[in-house]
């Protein structure tokens, strides 16, 4: 798993993107999010996220459709909270 970890993390992306991305090695395929937590303690005060859906098959366009609209609406209430929780330290620190 952590070479799985790795392999999606190592990625270039732009915060909020999602793709499907193909492991020839490990013969999976990804259907991953991509997203940042904003962090005091973290180099350029942000840490990457991701959260992917795992498979040995190829997801078709509709199954791709609903992991987007499933890990946005896991993502929206942890970023909201982080971004409040972020700007409430950087106001009263």
């Amino acid at each position: 798993m952590d070479n799985v970890a790795l392999w999606l993390m190592s990625a270039e992306v732009i915060n909020g993107s999602s793709m499907i991305v193909y492991n020839q090695q490990m013969a999976v395929y990804a259907c991953v999010h991509y997203s940042t937590l904003l962090d005091l303690h973290a180099r350029a005060f942000q840490v990457p996220i991701s959260l992917a859906l795992l498979t040995p098959v190829k997801p078709t366009v509709a199954i791709f459709k609903e992991f987007i609209e499933t890990s946005r609406h896991l993502f929206l209430p942890l970023l909201v909270c982080n971004q409040t929780l972020f700007k409430c330290h950087t106001l009263f620190d």
